[in-house]
């Protein structure tokens, strides 16, 4: 039985080994794994295949780095009396990360007023829930540990300054099946004391 994955185009490098899946059914025993329909290139015999990811990035490459690629592969099962089924086509998905940036609320007080946590709200345009937070330093790379859509920021409000904090979130990939998240791209949020 052929299970379809899914797997992020810009993270081809880390795909798991092991990470197609079939299961027997029936009578059968064992699967074969093959590069195309017309079971000329036997790629692997077991319940997984590991996906050869530098030819996937090359395909990929070669196709002008779309926003998504289907790799195709087809598998087989054989009975105990070496009958092998007819191929059944599994694919891996690839796709990218469809998420916009979150809208933020930053923070804009004079020397001594309250200085009121940071806020980060998922966009419009994302129709899935958000999973969690991110939070990062000025750099934009240096994690916070916060995955809460506000920050509390602890920056002075005696000394007049901004200060940038980025905000992203992990969410979902619709239409995979519910196995892939991705981050979003990062929003910069600013603490301005005057």
């Amino acid at each position: 039985t052929p299970v379809n994955k899914y797997w992020l185009i810009g993270d081809i490098a880390n795909i798991p080994v092991g990470f197609m899946t079939g299961t027997t059914s029936g009578t059968g025993t064992t699967i074969k794994w093959y590069k195309e329909q017309a079971m000329s290139t036997l790629l692997t015999t077991g319940l997984t295949l590991t996906p050869d990811k530098a030819a996937i990035q090359a395909a990929v490459t070669a196709a002008g780095n779309p926003t998504s690629y289907t790799q195709k592969y087809w598998i087989t099962q054989t009975d105990g009396t070496g009958c092998e089924s007819t191929p059944v086509e599994v694919d891996l998905v690839l796709v990218n990360c469809p998420f916009s940036a979150p809208t933020v609320v930053g923070v804009d007080e004079c020397q001594g007023a309250t200085l009121p946590d940071v806020k980060a709200v998922k966009p419009a345009t994302t129709t899935v829930d958000v999973n969690s937070w991110k939070w990062y330093q000025a750099d934009g790379t240096t994690p916070i540990v916060n995955n809460n859509a506000t920050y509390t920021h602890g920056v002075s409000n005696a000394v007049a300054g901004t200060t940038d904090f980025y905000v992203s979130y992990m969410a979902t990939v619709p239409a995979t099946a519910n196995t892939v998240q991705c981050e979003s791209q990062k929003a910069k949020v600013s603490v301005i004391v005057h």
